[in-house]
């Protein structure tokens, strides 16, 4: 059996971002092959990688590093059975390699099996009762699993081991919204910002700790930030859906809790504000993608119409506009006059509650449609 021991020295790992060590070897056949696996895993040829690492194991069957690399490409394909599978494989080959136990945990964690995930983490921390990464991965699988006091605890020996382990101060973070501390959860969450300034997960956090200080508007402008820096990551959307539902914005919330779903569709927290707008009667994605976000628009409140609202000035740049029945969870009942001046519209979908449309509300511009749901008519301009 090789040990990824004997090459460290001179290896070049190179971190996934859930953090798989993928190891240059030096010497033999079965090292190139594992060389030009890691190269085409680094330029995104997944496949040319698998194959690359699945020739090196079969010259050498005994080689644990191929296993553990194989288990990353597998796992950026998103098979994380096999690559479970592999990371297994490699820890029998090298039962001292906290490495593939951590990293297989990690895998553990996203599929939802925190239990073991948490027996991997402590075995890789038996085998280096000092390695960082573990404790850190461990307080958020403990989070997760709701051990949140396990959780700060094993996020404070991470922090010891390393006062700049950003992943540490933001799992802490993380269990100390679980807890309702969320004046510590936000300190927490400053300190992941400090050590990076792009740090998307640490921004959601911050958000959640807002939300639950009841500060919604700190909250939409941090996950704001967070989707700008990573569009695909769920838990800013749940946030923000949350955040504009107890803001009264339920259309925007809609919208969010959907993109929470599309990414996240297994994850309760979003399962529980999905169920909230449906009580509240947003209930599906077709109802909530039929209209333009709330965002899109400049609305008042009538003052003579006590729970009605109009719309005095669009904000966005689509030709074909779907006006959304309610704006903070109040009708919109009056279309404001130069609401849409020169907005180059073609097409406009007017909410069957407007009962006013000012004059000039749609001047120079290019409609050739008008619909209003629910009424079988749509008006036609020549």
């Amino acid at each position: 059996m090789k040990s990824t021991k004997r090459f460290l020295g001179l290896a070049l790992i190179v971190m996934m971002f859930f953090g798989v060590a993928v190891v240059y070897a030096q010497n033999s056949e079965a090292e190139l092959y594992n060389k030009n696996g890691v190269t085409a895993l680094l330029r995104g040829d997944i496949d040319r990688a698998i194959a690359d690492f699945t020739r090196a194991i079969q010259i050498d069957p005994n080689f644990d590093t191929p296993y553990g690399n194989r288990a990353a490409a597998y796992f950026r394909k998103g098979d994380y059975d096999r690559a479970i599978a592999d990371f297994a494989q490699a820890i029998r080959l090298n039962p001292n390699g906290k490495e593939a136990y951590n990293n297989r945990a990690s895998l553990y964690v996203i599929i939802g099996d925190y239990d073991r995930a948490i027996a991997d983490y402590t075995q890789a921390i038996r085998i280096d009762p000092n390695f960082v990464a573990a404790y850190s991965n461990r307080a958020n699988a403990n989070s997760k699993k709701g051990n949140n006091d396990k959780a700060i605890a094993d996020a404070n020996q991470a922090i010891r081991l390393d006062p700049n382990s950003k992943e540490a101060y933001n799992n802490r973070a993380a269990a100390y919204n679980g807890k309702g501390d969320y004046d510590r959860a936000i300190a927490d969450a400053n300190q992941a910002i400090r050590l990076d300034p792009n740090f998307v997960a640490a921004y959601s956090n911050r958000a959640a700790a807002y939300n639950g200080k009841g500060d919604y508007d700190r909250a939409i402008a941090d996950t704001n930030l967070a989707i700008r820096l990573d569009p695909d990551f769920a838990n800013s959307y749940r946030h923000r859906g949350f955040a504009y539902m107890q803001k009264g914005n339920l259309s925007q919330a809609r919208e969010d809790i959907n993109r929470a779903l599309q990414r996240n569709p297994d994850d309760q927290k979003t399962k529980d504000i999905d169920a909230e707008l449906r009580r509240r009667g947003y209930s599906d994605t077709a109802n909530a993608q039929q209209y333009d976000s709330e965002r899109d628009f400049k609305a008042v409140r009538i003052s003579d119409r006590v729970g009605e609202i109009a719309i005095t000035e669009y904000l966005g740049n689509k030709q074909v506009v779907s006006i959304p029945p309610k704006i903070q969870n109040l009708p919109v009942t009056v279309i404001g006059g130069d609401t849409f001046p020169q907005a180059d519209l073609t097409g406009v979908t007017i909410p069957a509650g407007v009962t006013t449309i000012r004059e000039s509300a749609f001047r120079d511009n290019k409609l050739t449609s008008i619909t209003i749901p629910n009424i079988r008519k749509t008006a036609r301009f020549t």
